[in-house]
């Protein structure tokens, strides 16, 4: 699995070809555009499982019209587990999160990436 990763193409596929055959939370955590690095590699191989986070928070409405009819075939929903523990503060390694309104954000208000519930505490 690959994901949240400044990946050139290059190194997204090299990465993909040996093991990875999934990318999580595409578009999310990923600061290079849709059509460079990881998210543009994982999107023209037909071998790569897509997992995309669809609430309208982490990705952009009209980048996910555009992007399931590529991958409709090999697509999964995937979610934020963080902005589903409710409303509170975290805390995750030394990173403070805040839950509120479905979303999850660190103090400084960037949007948090999910977090696995047992690394919460």
């Amino acid at each position: 699995m690959i994901g949240h990763t400044n990946a050139t193409k290059a190194q997204a596929n090299a990465g993909f070809s040996p093991c990875a055959k999934t990318v999580t939370h595409l578009f999310n955590g990923i600061p290079k555009l849709p059509d460079e690095g990881l998210s543009d590699a994982a999107l023209q191989r037909k071998d790569v499982i897509i997992q995309i986070i669809v609430y309208g928070v982490h990705v952009a409405d009209d980048l996910l019209a555009r992007t399931l009819p590529k991958v409709i075939d090999r697509f999964i929903i995937t979610n934020d587990v963080a902005a589903g523990l409710g409303s509170g503060n975290f805390t995750f390694g030394e990173i403070n999160v805040i839950t509120e309104n479905g979303q999850a954000r660190s103090i400084d208000g960037m949007l948090a990436v999910s977090l696995p519930a047992w690394m919460i505490h």
